[in-house]
């Protein structure tokens, strides 16, 4: 099986793509679904220091977190 480049790398430096404010946190969008046929996305959240987001679950698989700073959890 081989699998194909569909598109060139994207490289995106912090804060680079389309942000949006969501209560205290900025949520920048660094690829979105439709670059990837509907298959994942890519965003960055920046918080403030202590903030995260309530305990909650999304009905979809999620298998990539990178915590870059600070204190959190992902359950």
């Amino acid at each position: 099986m081989t699998s194909q480049l569909m598109s060139a790398p994207k490289f995106l430096s912090s804060h680079e793509g389309e942000s949006y404010k969501v209560l205290d946190s900025t949520f920048t969008i660094k690829i979105f679904g439709q670059e990837t046929e509907g298959q994942w996305l890519l965003y960055e959240i920046v918080t403030p220091a202590g903030h995260e987001p309530p305990l909650h679950s999304h009905p979809w698989d999620e298998t990539l977190y990178i915590h870059r700073r600070g204190n959190g959890s992902s359950s």
